[in-house]
């Protein structure tokens, strides 16, 4: 068991372990908390058209977390290969010949969801209506994911509810962005940028900095000692009769309201997208979560989360790369690299603030890429989106 291995461990691996952990997060609150409280003083400067301070939320932050979760995976396997003399600690069953027939099978769906895609730009070149187009759409990505769902079924506990812990890294990773890709942060996450500025990046650092928090504290221990949900591993750690149902009952009174807006959120893109009542939609979306997870679990959702990557990575990057080459700010002239290109973008939506006060149109606020809110407040609400991002450890496990 798991658990027994866990409970073997000495002394000075748990020394290693926890100084490893506390330095990471050291380097995380400095990080998530310094850059962004001096928003006010590095906005003075400019990088690449933005303004610095917005740079550094929008761009810095989130990719230094992933470059400090890489470092702590290398140094803590390198701990964990002292403790077992280097075997590893917790057994992995993914191999090359699974990673290999894996990628083989992703590159026949993209071949064949970007064909469809074609196919269907086609049918609108001949004439086919918008919202048929948008059916057909639906239909094949839903059928797509049903048919991987139920190709995953599965009748092992260890699969159902953590994917057999043998998925392999690249399309856990995957999996993983596609959850965070969904139609909440999606949907949300431009809607509160545009309405809110600089203050909405609060939820990507907050976001970003919950995958740090769950990657380091939460997740790795669990997966070593052997429990599928936090309310299992505090049943097991402390005993007793009320701590597995309290567990749920807190666990599940977060995801109830989690759940209401991914599925408001997908009645919303949907109906939109397809034309097509708001209640329709939403049941169109949980038929097709139902296929994709009643069979197979977390094995089955894990599988349908890459194949969701795929068409994600696709939808958002392909129009924002086409209109990045249309910007010219006089730093960047036709450049894909859409992530380098949008401070054009950024200086233009500040000058046109200008312009409409000046004219009289609205009246004087605080600038676009300036913090509205008090330093505490954007600092709490990075903490309060950091736990409740963290409070998910098994899409990690």
């Amino acid at each position: 068991m798991l658990g027994e291995k866990y409970f073997e461990l000495d002394m000075s691996y748990w020394g290693r372990s926890r100084r490893l952990v506390i330095q990471i997060l050291r380097i995380w609150a400095l990080v998530a908390y310094g850059l962004p409280a001096l928003a006010l003083e590095t906005n003075k400067m400019n990088y690449l058209g933005f303004p610095l301070g917005y740079y550094n939320c929008a761009q810095v932050i989130p990719l230094f977390f992933g470059a400090l979760l890489l470092i702590f995976n290398h140094v803590q396997e390198g701990i964990e290969a002292d403790q077992m003399d280097g075997k590893p600690m917790v057994e992995a069953a993914s191999s090359a010949a699974l990673n290999a027939a894996l990628m083989k099978v992703y590159v026949a769906y993209t071949g064949g969801f970007v064909s469809f895609v074609l196919f269907l730009g086609f049918l609108e070149a001949v004439g086919v209506p918008d919202q048929a187009i948008g059916i057909l759409f639906v239909i094949f990505t839903l059928g797509m994911y049903a048919a991987i769902g139920i190709a995953s079924r599965t009748s092992k506990s260890d699969d159902f509810y953590v994917a057999g812990r043998n998925v392999p890294p690249i399309f856990n990773g995957m999996a993983t962005a596609a959850d965070w890709m969904s139609g909440a942060s999606f949907v949300g996450m431009a809607g509160t940028l545009y309405a809110l500025g600089y203050d909405g990046l609060a939820y990507i650092t907050g976001w970003t900095g919950g995958y740090v928090l769950v990657s380091t504290v939460i997740a790795p221990y669990l997966r070593r000692f052997g429990s599928f949900t936090v309310p299992e591993f505090i049943a097991s750690r402390y005993q007793g009769t009320v701590q597995l149902p309290g567990g749920k009952v807190v666990e599940m009174s977060g995801f109830a309201r989690f759940l209401a807006t991914i599925v408001f959120s997908t009645g919303v893109i949907v109906s939109r997208f397809i034309g097509i009542q708001f209640e329709v939609a939403v049941f169109s979306g949980l038929i097709g979560v139902l296929f994709c997870s009643l069979l197979g679990g977390m094995r089955a959702v894990t599988y349908t989360q890459v194949a969701q990557y795929v068409i994600l990575i696709i939808a958002y990057t392909a129009p924002a790369i086409c209109m990045s080459t249309t910007q010219d700010d006089g730093f960047n002239k036709n450049n894909p690299v859409e992530f380098l290109v949008y401070g054009g973008t950024l200086q233009a939506i500040a000058l046109r603030e200008k312009e409409m006060v000046l004219l009289g149109l609205a009246s004087k606020v605080t600038p676009y890429l300036e913090p509205k809110w008090r330093r505490v407040d954007f600092f709490a609400l990075t903490f309060c989106l950091m736990a409740g991002t963290a409070s998910l450890p098994h899409a990690l496990m």
